[in-house]
């Protein structure tokens, strides 16, 4: 008997190496590099948006293991993983390539073709979000069809539906603005350790953290809440629904801080 043909999510699992295998160049230049922009090391956006895009596409493929086999061989299923796979790596090639030039890659409008590139990253974000809005619409209508325990498919469920609606809610805001600074230097310089987040000012990537971390931190919650409650136990579902209000209570508080003007910790 021969083995079953993969199924095609595999190819998020790929693309999110590859992605990491980017991150080793990158971790290089950051060290021996001196140009800067926006008053910080060329190299250190990059780095960022590798990771991150690295660990969305790890999550999209640990859920999709979730599903069963035949759904996964699903004609839809097929085009949103390479759409969304294609779409991550154009995203992280020109982000990558406008740090060697030391040029901004988002909220550039320089020239035509400038604009032309940043409207196609903004429809590469979307379109990384697509699969996540799909996954959580499969999960919340149809949770009995999938494997895990109660708090688990609630938490995928709420964690991706809300996690990405947000996520467009605010990304679309901040390309409307032009930029993530609402107020204060405008400049990343004297940021918060690791995030680079202003300190003396508004600055949106706060409420977009929350919101786009919502797709791992719903389902990690579900998973303890099983754990500890019992996978069957429909109580599981609640202490998802705690954090969900949480964070993205946080998320929105975060945005509506910015835009008066306020930074996230000064």
């Amino acid at each position: 008997m021969s083995a079953q043909k993969p199924t095609v999510d595999r190819i998020w699992l790929q693309s999110g190496f590859l992605i990491l295998a980017f991150a080793v160049p990158t971790v290089a230049a950051l060290l021996f590099e001196e140009r800067t922009f926006n008053e910080i090391n060329v190299w250190i956006k990059p780095l960022k948006f590798q990771a991150s895009t690295a660990l969305h596409l790890f999550t999209l493929y640990i859920v999709a293991q979730l599903m069963q086999a035949a759904d996964r061989r699903k004609p839809v299923f097929g085009f949103l993983v390479w759409a969304s796979a294609l779409a991550s790596l154009f995203e992280i090639v020109i982000i990558t390539w406008r740090a060697a030039q030391a040029r901004a890659s988002h909220f550039n409008y320089e020239t035509p073709t400038d604009a032309l590139i940043y409207a196609l990253m903004g429809l590469g974000a979307v379109t990384m979000l697509l699969p996540a809005i799909y996954l959580g619409f499969r999960f919340l209508r149809s949770a009995r069809e999938f494997e895990g325990g109660s708090g688990l498919k609630r938490g995928i469920a709420t964690g991706f539906l809300f996690g990405s609606l947000l996520t467009l809610l605010f990304a679309g805001y901040m390309s409307s603005s032009g930029g993530h600074w609402t107020s204060g230097q405008v400049s990343d310089a004297g940021g918060l350790v690791i995030t680079g987040w202003s300190r003396s000012g508004g600055d949106l990537r706060v409420a977009h953290f929350f919101a786009t971390h919502l797709l791992q931190i719903l389902p990690l919650t579900g998973l303890l809440a099983d754990r500890l409650l019992g996978a069957k136990n429909a109580a599981a579902r609640w202490p998802v629904y705690v954090v969900l209000f949480l964070v993205a209570g946080t998320s929105i508080a975060t945005f509506v801080q910015a835009l008066n003007g306020h930074p996230f910790l000064s």
